[in-house]
């Protein structure tokens, strides 16, 4: 009797959360696939708009040294006389420009040999992965729309994608779960509802544990208390607000040398792969240099204060140093995107980014074909009492197949 009442209760367990299953993938499924879709557009955003622009973004490499910060900033004030430059952004590639930051979405390229200014502005494309990002983050573009909407909608919808990850999990499960041909496997020769379901089945397989990397960093960006509640079990505490210190004060400055604390940062470092110098206030102030290191991933920051005077080092917070929970709250986009396995994991979550459309489009297919069924059979009067989708539906010989 007890082996009946458990496995009558096993039944009704399926059955539920079958059909939550798939009440929640062609509702919130329909925002996952665009959220996954531009996913996938922005996985390469960097390379595709350095190609882009590489008239501007790339230099002729000379034989001659490059320029130090002091005479590549005078030489800027030459040509742009109006420019505030906040930062510059050097690369180890001998053929990369410099990026002299003016403030927000304001950037200059610069021969780092001559100091020449490009003549292109070095943005095509750039507002086409703005619109595909805030389609990504708040489901509008451009200027049209509600970005608080949109990102709860994106947010609750990222959160409920975990719950169909692992229901979905629950609901293949085979009966002969030790084979790993049984879970990582497609069977061609299958047809119609169970070719949908297996398709849907075995890629959700393949892409389950990056799909929940992506849908367990994603309401980073949608929810405080979600942000908050990653650095508490990160263990780290939550740095603060950067604020748009006074650029006012800035402009009104004299100018602030920064060779020595550039030489100093060549001595305390050595090689990198990319480094963001930033332009103190004041003479007096610390020259602040952020930097990745070779072979780091590109969101692998150290930060490095130095002494703009003599070039001594002030501070120094290395990467390597930190806990592994603080390494993860400071890379959590690089693990979003997986650009933290570099090129390889970038492209192997972008194709996960792109199963999600399939999720909902085979999704749907098997919904719409079973309430075709149901209306066909009710015509009939011949409804079946198992009508819940999903892998309850599945057909014997699938079954027998698992």
């Amino acid at each position: 009797m007890l082996t009946i009442a458990a496995f009558s209760m096993g039944k009704r367990m399926k059955k539920f959360w079958s059909q939550a299953h798939w009440l929640v993938g062609i509702t919130a499924g329909v925002v996952l696939a665009l959220v996954g879709a531009t996913g996938a557009i922005l996985s390469f955003e960097d390379e595709v708009q350095n190609w882009l622009n590489r008239d501007v973004r790339q230099v002729e490499v000379r034989d001659t040294a490059p320029l130090a910060p002091d005479a590549l900033l005078a030489r800027i004030r030459e040509q742009r006389p109006d420019a505030r430059v906040a930062s510059l952004q050097f690369s180890s590639e001998p053929d990369a420009a410099v990026r002299a930051s003016l403030g927000r979405q304001n950037t200059l390229y610069v021969d780092p040999y001559s100091g020449a200014i490009a003549s292109g502005e070095g943005t095509t494309g750039r507002d086409f992965f703005r619109n595909v990002r805030s389609l990504h983050r708040w489901l509008v573009a451009g200027t049209f729309g509600n970005r608080d909407v949109g990102r709860h909608i994106v947010g609750v919808s990222t959160l409920l994608c975990t719950g169909l990850i692992l229901t979905g999990l629950y609901l293949r499960w085979p009966r002969r779960a030790g084979n790993w041909r049984n879970w990582l496997t497609f069977d061609p020769a299958l047809k119609g509802r169970p070719f949908l379901w297996h398709l849907h089945a075995v890629i959700g397989t393949w892409v389950m544990a990056l799909m929940l990397v992506m849908t367990l960093t994603g309401p980073y960006w949608s929810y405080t208390w979600y942000r908050n509640a990653m650095y508490a079990v990160s263990g780290v505490e939550r740095p603060a607000e950067r604020r748009n210190e006074g650029q006012q004060q800035r402009d009104a400055a004299s100018v602030v040398l920064v060779d020595a604390a550039w030489r100093g940062f060549g001595s305390a470092v050595g090689e990198f792969r990319t480094a963001t110098l930033n332009l103190p206030q004041k003479a007096a102030d610390p020259v602040e240099i952020r930097y990745v290191s070779t072979g780091s991933h590109s969101r692998a920051n150290n930060t490095i204060a130095i002494d703009g005077q003599n070039g001594s080092v002030v501070r120094h917070e290395r990467y390597a140093d930190k806990t592994a929970g603080g390494k993860f709250m400071s890379s959590v986009l690089a693990w979003h995107s997986g650009s933290v396995f570099g090129v390889i994991g970038k492209t192997l979550f972008m194709l996960a980014s792109l199963a999600m459309p399939v999720f909902t489009i085979t999704g749907w297919m098997m919904y719409l074909q079973r309430r075709s069924r149901e209306k066909l059979l009710g015509r009939r009067g011949n409804v079946p009492a198992q009508t819940s989708g999903g892998a309850g539906q599945v057909s014997a010989q699938m079954r027998s197949r698992l």
